[in-house]
């Protein structure tokens, strides 16, 4: 005390600004756009636009998430994303989340890639149609390393590379040249 008056500060409301902030369930910590000061409230909050850079600690899965506009999502150091869909389908982003289809599935242990189907027979197995751009010149030089690609003329004529003889030819019998 300095002449009979408590000094501006005490010790104690010093101690209590240098107390690190402590995480309580659900309870939410705005640093972004809503408010637009910080401050933090116990009512659940909706993670979109208005809530873009909110900050929470859940409990559920003892981590800090952070909204990203979209959802929620792990913002520790060296997080991992937690996988969609089910055993095979391929991820993929989803408007910032991950996203997964059926009609897009890997199939691990044979090492193939299924386009609308759960069981590819092939490297490539695709249920539905494909569509192969025109060219008006070939699309890469017929090689070795192109052995077996395929592509279609401006005149819808299908060719393979037979990277054998470095040419393309006709799929109709594999000896004519394709012109391009």
């Amino acid at each position: 005390m300095l002449g009979g008056r408590p000094p501006p500060f005490s010790l104690l409301a010093i101690l209590a600004l240098l107390t690190p902030l402590i995480a309580q369930a659900q309870t939410y910590y705005f640093t972004g756009n809503n408010p637009a000061i910080p401050g933090e409230t116990t009512v659940a909050v909706t993670c979109d636009g208005d809530a873009i850079g909110a900050i929470r600690y859940n409990t559920g899965t003892a981590a800090f998430e952070g909204c990203n506009g979209v959802a929620w999502a792990d913002i520790r150091n060296g997080a991992i994303a937690t996988a969609v869909g089910s055993q095979g389908d391929v991820q993929f982003n989803s408007g910032g989340i991950l996203g997964a289809s059926a009609n897009f599935f890997w199939d691990n242990t044979n090492g193939r890639l299924g386009i609308g189907t759960t069981s590819p027979q092939a490297a490539l197995d695709v249920n539905g149609y494909m569509r192969l751009a025109k060219n008006s010149a070939q699309p890469v030089a017929c090689s070795s390393a192109n052995d077996g690609a395929v592509a279609v003329t401006h005149v819808y004529t299908l060719c393979l590379c037979n990277g054998g003889s470095s040419i393309w030819v006709q799929s109709k019998d594999g000896s004519t040249a394709c012109s391009w």
